[in-house]
């Protein structure tokens, strides 16, 4: 992150290896990968933007288990790699934010007749445990963490509470 500019960078990935159930179905793996940009405005809202792709594997049965015949499933229109571009926007409040994201395909390769759309999601988190600054505005001193750690900045000379490194005083 850079933290006197709002602005943050990360990255996220997963795979999920599927196994066998006890009606004679596989689903595919699953794997993806995404990275992330993304800019505090106005301290209260947030704009996030996301590459992500994803990998599907396709499902499998046993040999005495026909998918088609039993459950209507394809085996051969299973599967999927996909690249999307994801907008987020959000809006935080104390406690509360509420955000709203859009997948964009940018390349799909989706086996048989899968169709792949533009989805729209939008909702509201809450977090439990937020703090708040305990630095009041007109403090002469401030020490924080060289890494930049969350609620690491202190009045007085000390340890970060999440890396354990010296606090540093601030120019």
């Amino acid at each position: 992150g850079f933290p006197l500019h709002n602005f943050r960078v990360f990255a996220n990935s997963i795979y999920i290896k599927k196994g066998w159930n006890s009606l004679g179905e596989k689903f595919g793996n699953y794997g993806s990968v995404a990275l992330f940009a993304g800019k505090t405005l106005f301290k209260k809202v947030g704009v996030t933007f996301q590459v992500k792709g994803e990998m599907i594997g396709r499902m499998k049965s046993d040999k005495n288990v026909d998918l088609l015949v039993y459950y209507n499933i394809d085996v051969k229109s299973t599967g999927s790699k996909k690249v999307f571009f994801v907008p987020q926007v959000s809006y935080s409040f104390k406690s509360f934010t509420v955000f709203g994201l859009t997948e964009i395909p940018l390349y799909q390769y989706v086996n048989g007749s899968q169709v792949s759309t533009l989805q729209f999601t939008a909702g509201m988190s809450y977090r439990f445990f937020t703090t708040s600054s305990k630095i009041p505005d007109n403090a002469l001193e401030v020490y924080v963490c060289p890494m930049n750690c969350e609620r690491s900045a202190s009045t007085q000379p000390g340890k970060c509470k999440v890396c354990g490194m010296d606090l540093i005083k601030r120019k």
